[in-house]
């Protein structure tokens, strides 16, 4: 027979230690396990200890770029603020999309060096479902914008180069189809539903309220300016001082008033009424070889030309250059241009003489 072992007792506490031992074998001092997989803590975040669980119930945000004056659609930005933040860049298309994207408020933005979108940013909210947002209209920074003119604070429109015309409604803006691709000057209204624009190549466009049409073409310079004391008195002006007026019916050549000055150009037009009427320019003088401010004055019946002051001087190789002028009333207007192509002028009417304000 084999002798029989007799145990040895342990005392209670020591008992307790071996046991905790044995439970506790292959642990890490910090309790969690060495020898077997991590268990995710739901409690605070991922597994990983990074940002928090997604939810099962996500959606896609999703939306396009519109350049329909170049037609580059790829390579811009789009990021996403909120309860994620993301970034991506559009394809060939256009197109862009966030995917996992819980519910909340966002904000997106678009945008890519050279391009100006009319509205670069868009606060939408995803709630249940996947969310398309609204149209980034951009266009390139080459076309610059040139002009505007509005009826209210829900009507505004901006024009710049290669036809390009956008439209604010009040809330948002818009690009708005043209059927030229020339450069685009000035831009000017008597109503909501009746506006000009004018640019190169003698190029008119009218609003009627519900779409642009091409009228007739004025010249062959480029047209830089246009206003009106009403719908059946509009004046535009062009680059080498010709001057055109619409009575309602149509238009009609006023003429070159400025052919005995060399290298006159009108580069703004704007009045207080009828019979009040300014247009701002520039000529240049070969006796004096500079470039001298250019003002006419239309007072309902006849043109008149005044010359100075001419704040840049008078002597070889000065510059004075007027590019706008606007009116409030027959005893207040202003003029402003360029001095020697480094520094500003402002000119004031007080109804008898201009004066460099």
């Amino acid at each position: 027979m084999r002798p029989r072992t007799k145990g040895v007792a342990l005392p209670t506490s020591l008992a307790l230690i071996v046991i905790a031992g044995l439970v506790n074998e292959g642990c890490d001092v910090e309790g969690g396990p060495t020898n077997g997989p991590a268990m995710p803590d739901h409690s605070s975040g991922s597994p990983d200890g990074g940002s928090p669980t997604q939810p099962s119930s996500t959606h896609t945000v999703r939306g396009q770029i519109s350049t329909e004056f170049d037609g580059v659609l790829d390579g811009f930005f789009v990021q996403l603020f909120g309860a994620i933040d993301a970034r991506t860049t559009t394809t060939d298309a256009g197109s862009y999309a966030f995917l996992g994207v819980r519910d909340g408020t966002y904000n997106v933005i678009a945008g890519k060096s050279g391009y100006t979108c009319a509205q670069s940013e868009f606060s939408v909210t995803v709630s249940g479902a996947d969310l398309d947002v609204p149209t980034f209209e951009c266009i390139p920074n080459s076309s610059n914008y040139r002009g505007v003119w509005g009826s209210g604070l829900d009507d505004v429109w901006v024009v710049a180069g290669s036809g390009i015309l956008l439209h604010w409604n009040g809330s948002d803006w818009s690009s708005v189809p043209t059927r030229t691709t020339e450069d685009l000057a000035a831009v000017w209204g008597s109503s909501a539903n009746n506006v000009w624009a004018v640019g190169l190549e003698g190029t008119t466009l009218h609003w009627d309220g519900s779409a642009w049409s091409t009228g007739v073409i004025l010249g062959s310079n480029g047209l830089s300016s246009v206003w009106g004391s009403a719908a059946n008195d509009v004046w535009a002006g062009d680059r080498s001082g010709d001057l055109w007026h619409w009575d309602g019916a149509g238009w009609s050549g006023v003429g070159n008033l400025l052919s005995a000055l060399l290298g006159a150009g009108i580069s703004g037009v704007w009045g207080s009424g009828p019979d009040d009427v300014w247009t701002v320019g520039n000529f240049y003088s070969d006796s004096l070889c500079g470039v001298y401010d250019l003002r006419m004055h239309w007072n309902g019946t006849a043109w008149s030309l005044t010359l100075p002051p001419d704040p840049g001087g008078i002597a070889d190789g000065s510059v004075n250059s007027l590019k706008a002028v606007r009116c409030t009333a027959t005893t207040n207007c202003w003029a402003v241009g360029q001095v020697d192509d480094r520094s500003n002028q402002a000119l004031h009417w007080d109804g008898a003489m201009w004066t460099a304000g």
